[in-house]
């Protein structure tokens, strides 16, 4: 196991099938860059097990399912970009927990329901991209 690995770049090749389980095993990943590849599936919860994990870029692939809300468990994450997959489902909750986060890109996905509240919470975020989605409702008054 790669348990001292730290950065992954894995971007821009024909890398196919879903994320491993395993994944979460990845204890001192801070940086995880898969993106542009043909990666299908639901994002596994136990990449929520990657506490040190800063920057999770797994744009432009064809993962579906929805966001799990273990992803609220990723303290240390500044950038979750997501965008062009095929992400089902309400956006959890749990990612107003992400107090670091500052960019969170899930744009062209097929993202449904309302924009939770729990957005606002999230007080360094500085870029948030959800357009192109089925998201329906008001906005969160405390915008």
């Amino acid at each position: 196991m790669l348990s001292n690995l730290q950065s992954l770049y894995l971007h821009d090749n024909a890398i196919t099938g879903s994320l491993p389980i395993e994944i979460g095993s990845l204890s001192n990943i801070y940086e995880l860059r898969l993106e542009y590849n043909t990666i299908t599936g639901s994002l596994p919860s136990e990449v929520g097990m990657l506490s040190n994990l800063q920057y999770l870029w797994l744009d432009d692939n064809a993962i579906t399912g929805s966001l799990p809300s273990e992803v609220g468990s990723l303290s240390n994450l500044y950038e979750l970009r997501l965008e062009y997959n095929a992400i089902t489902s309400t956006l959890p909750t749990e990612v107003g927990i992400l107090s670091n986060l500052q960019y969170l890109w899930l744009h062209y996905n097929e993202i449904t329901g309302s924009l939770p509240s729990e957005v606002t919470m999230m007080s360094n975020l500085q870029s948030l991209y959800l357009h192109h989605n089925a998201i329906t409702g008001s906005l969160p008054t405390e915008i």
